[in-house]
């Protein structure tokens, strides 16, 4: 029996090592787009994005491609390997288009073969609101793509929404991190970097965003006494929050995260930034919300 376990153990361990050498498969999505609501400008950018998430193995864009204004759409779906999905106006201003859309990723939700992960629904219109919460219900990762002025319910809806402005978008000019520097060396002063540009959403939301995250991270019985936070923990904890919560609103590169908002004049003056970590490895930045750690509220 003594050498039967040990066969049994060694065959575990055999499997073990095997199973390490194997890439964790890629999460698979479908990407559906509300052609008579988007930009086909924007579709490229989409898909970058969602390259981001997983393979973007359905590709289906629908509107009614026999109206005029819908043919810039033909040579992008060629390009980026969309299928088109024509639906035929019936009455006017009836979202054909938009229950065609809905019946697809239903049926998908049912597809075995598949096995979608999950979904991004590309519009603007908050139509699509029951259809985002009902993938959610059956365990599917959402992700919303639509202008500024997509409706609240449907933004919420999902897990992650991405606002069409942030996309396809040049870097700022200005070095971020010079301006994270210029805060680190004078962290106590509050004196302000660099100017970083600030765009679209004013800084007033950006800092009341990242203070409900910070006092919920550090209400968890693990968090540091002395108030400081891994900034690492707060995209999941504000994107939690708010789905649309992207650092790309206020003029940051994603490349730049969270450093270069904490870098932004209008938001250095509340928080105080600490570099910590040993110098030979990637430095680690921690946060403190200096209205809970008694500073001034600027």
């Amino acid at each position: 029996m003594k050498k039967i376990s040990e066969q049994l153990q060694l065959l575990q361990q055999l499997v073990a090592a095997r199973d390490a050498d194997v890439a964790p498969a890629a999460k698979v999505y479908a990407c559906l787009v509300d052609a008579e609501n988007t930009q086909h400008s924007k579709l490229a950018h989409v898909v970058e994005e969602l390259s981001g998430f997983g393979e973007v193995v359905v590709r289906r864009i629908y509107g009614d491609f026999s109206r005029a204004q819908m043919q810039p759409w033909r040579g992008v779906s060629n390009e980026l390997s969309f299928r088109p999905a024509c639906q035929f106006g019936i009455v006017s201003g009836k979202g054909n288009a938009d229950m065609a859309l809905c019946m697809d990723a239903i049926e998908l939700i049912h597809n075995d073969s598949l096995q979608i992960d999950g979904f991004a629904l590309v519009s603007s219109d908050a139509d699509f609101t029951p259809l985002a919460s009902r993938l959610r219900e059956a365990g599917k990762h959402v992700v919303g793509f639509g202008r500024r002025t997509t409706p609240t319910p449907f933004v919420n809806a999902c897990h992650t929404f991405v606002y069409l402005e942030n996309l396809g978008e040049e870097e700022p000019s200005i070095d971020a991190t010079g301006a994270v520097t210029a805060v680190l060396q004078q962290s106590v002063a509050h004196a302000p970097p660099a100017a970083v540009p600030m765009t679209q959403v004013d800084t007033q939301k950006a800092v009341k965003e990242l203070r409900l995250a910070i006092s919920t991270l550090l209400q968890h019985p693990s968090a540091r006494a002395d108030g400081l936070l891994n900034i690492a923990a707060l995209p999941d904890a504000l994107r939690r929050r708010d789905p649309g919560w992207d650092v790309r609103s206020f003029g940051v590169s994603k490349k730049k995260g969270l450093i270069g908002v904490f870098a932004l004049p209008e938001v250095a003056k509340h928080f105080t930034l600490v570099k910590t970590g040993p110098p030979d490895a990637p430095p680690v930045y921690l946060v403190r919300d200096d209205a809970e750690g008694g500073g001034e509220d600027g």
